[in-house]
């Protein structure tokens, strides 16, 4: 099985490495999928955002030479791109699949490539039963972790009470918990993945509010480092409940003061912090890992 992985990242690193230099959610299905032994070749393809069809040009002049004839491509979809040759069309014989793993947010952009797709993998629930309705061929994934980088590590210092890596604005919840936990409620952005996995493994909660009425991804990678993570209720519709049961593998909170009431009661309870954060560790283990979202793949 030969494929071809297109995502976002820079020409260059590309020319010179033939891959992604440093970790991303790409780079850790990337390893996976070296991993697998039907796999005999894998080529990856940038697409930054300033290079219309990037990817697919190259892969066409790859095919004509002979370099590799793809049996999937896997085209991790990241937001607007001109890509008119992603098409049945221009690969006829190979397995079109794109992951839309930014939806809900980035949904106006994918409604054309998914059309083209033979296979689509989305973490939203209403953009699934959207493409559903269009009778596309998609499969309702959630997000992911790569335990590779995301993991339970048992010597972990614990320096923190409550951690969060969220990035843009969060509303008020944030700030409010802030000003009432004061030290103990601690967020940082712009980190690299290992980092961001050993800020998580030195905490004892993970904190999470949504910007889009979304799934987050940090939920996931939260629990596959085997810590309690509270995160807010969403709308019925996105089927959060449909991976997670709160009070059982996850905390559910709705509004300020009801996050503010778990968080506190979690902190003096370790036992319970402890038992939730185990089951949600099991869960993300079992079914959501690098190694699941490869085998939705090929």
């Amino acid at each position: 099985m030969e494929i071809a992985l297109i995502s976002d990242y820079q020409i260059d690193e590309y020319k010179e490495f033939g891959y992604e230099n440093r970790w991303s959610t790409a780079n850790g299905i990337y390893k996976e999928i070296l991993k697998r032994e039907r796999v005999k070749n894998v080529i990856w393809y940038p697409f930054p955002i300033d290079a219309p069809n990037f990817p697919f040009i190259e892969l066409k002049k790859d095919i004509e030479n002979k370099k590799i004839s793809p049996d999937v491509i896997l085209y991790m979809s990241c937001g607007p791109r001109e890509d008119s040759m992603f098409t049945k069309s221009n690969f006829q014989n190979t397995k079109l699949v794109v992951d839309l793993g930014d939806e809900p947010q980035t949904k106006g952009f994918n409604i054309q490539r998914s059309s083209n797709a033979d296979v689509v993998l989305t973490p939203d629930r209403d953009c699934y039963n959207l493409y559903k309705s269009k009778g596309y061929s998609v499969i309702h994934t959630g997000h992911w972790a790569d335990m590779n980088i995301f993991k339970h590590d048992p010597d972990a210092i614990i320096k923190y009470d409550v951690v969060s890596s969220m990035k843009g604005d969060r509303g008020k919840i944030p700030k409010y918990l802030s000003k009432k936990l004061k030290n103990q409620f601690l967020n940082k952005n712009e980190l690299t993945g290992q980092e961001n996995a050993k800020f998580f493994q030195s905490s004892k909660i993970i904190f999470q509010k949504s910007r889009f009425n979304e799934i987050t991804r940090r939920i996931f990678e939260g629990m596959a480092t085997k810590k309690l993570v509270i995160t807010d209720q969403l709308s019925q519709s996105k089927g959060l409940d449909l991976f997670f049961e709160d009070g059982k593998e996850i905390i559910l909170y709705d509004g300020s003061y009801d996050a503010l009431r778990k968080i506190k009661y979690y902190l003096k309870n370790e036992e319970e912090r402890e038992k939730i954060a185990s089951l949600g560790y099991e869960k993300v283990k079992k079914f959501y890992t690098t190694k699941n979202i490869v085998n939705y793949i090929l």
